[in-house]
Parts: structure tokens; sequence; C-alpha cells
């Protein structure tokens, strides 16, 4: 389970609905706020998200559905995808 591979202070501080969502539906969230974003953020307005690496993919097809100028995968100090980076 993806709770057994999670930190303890990871689980101790932050929600659970915060790190866990149905697996059918995994970048839902994601989804909800570049549909908000894409109507609502100023033009040049940026947004980051701290992600989950395997979503790449996924969140690259849903970004390109929108009418955003710029978007790049940044790397963490461990070289791992880890933040997405769009700008209106």
């Amino acid at each position: 389970s993806e709770k057994a591979l999670m930190k303890k202070n990871v689980l101790d501080f932050e929600p659970e609905l915060a790190l866990f969502v149905n697996n059918d539906k995994p970048l839902r969230y994601y989804t909800y706020i570049l549909e908000f974003a894409n109507i609502n953020l100023s033009d040049k307005g940026i947004i980051f998200f701290e992600i989950n690496d395997k979503f790449k993919d996924g969140l690259k097809s849903k970004i390109n559905q929108f009418n955003f100028s710029e978007f790049k995968f940044i790397n963490d100090f461990h070289n791992k995808i880890r933040f997405l980076f769009i700008r209106k």
C-alpha cells in the first residue's frame, strides 16, 4: 500500500485527504485546479504543484488541454521529478 511506503513524518503532519486519492481518478484535484486556473488565473500567472513523478505523463496530457503558455517539470535534490511549474 502507498501508506506503507510513506514516511512517518509525512503521515504525522499531513492530512490523509491531501496525500491519497482514489486510484480510479488520481489526477482529479489537478484537473479541478487547472480548470479553475485556465479561467481565473491572470495572464502570466504561475502555478506550482508538488507531484508524484509517476503521474508526469497524465499531467502533461491534462496541461495540453488548456491554454497555458509554458510548463516544465522540475527535479528535487534527489534528481527525481517532484515539481510542476505552469505559466498562463
